[in-house]
């Protein structure tokens, strides 16, 4: 994603999950996760259908904001070796176009500490 495209996503994740009009379908979508983490949708026979199905629910839901915005395909072999210490794209900081912090440092766990998710 460019930078502008990545600002646009963040921004929309953003307005899903705090106005009120879809606030309630966010939930919704992030609880059916949560919910289901652990009825066989990590299996192997499950993983991709379950999960294809579920991306295209939430994107269509970001869709409801801003047409524009899609879910990008992540090529992880790209950044296997160290993915969230690659600076070069700016993926992993708290600026607007940033999905926050790595939290690498330790003291957090693992967690995002900062950026437009915290």
């Amino acid at each position: 994603m460019t930078e502008a495209e990545r600002t646009r996503y963040v921004e929309t994740v953003r307005r899903v999950s705090t106005e009120s009009a879809y606030r309630q379908e966010y939930r919704r979508i992030i609880n059916m996760h949560q919910r289901l983490f652990s009825t066989g949708i990590y299996q192997k026979d499950q993983f991709l259908p379950w999960h294809r199905w579920y991306l295209l629910r939430y994107e269509n839901l970001l869709r409801q904001v801003d047409c524009r915005v899609t879910l990008a395909y992540w090529d992880w072999s790209l950044f296997s070796m160290s993915p969230w210490n690659n600076t070069s794209d700016r993926i992993w900081y708290p600026g607007p176009s940033g999905l926050g912090g790595n939290g690498s440092d330790g003291s957090s766990g693992g967690c995002v500490t900062d950026g437009p998710f915290y």
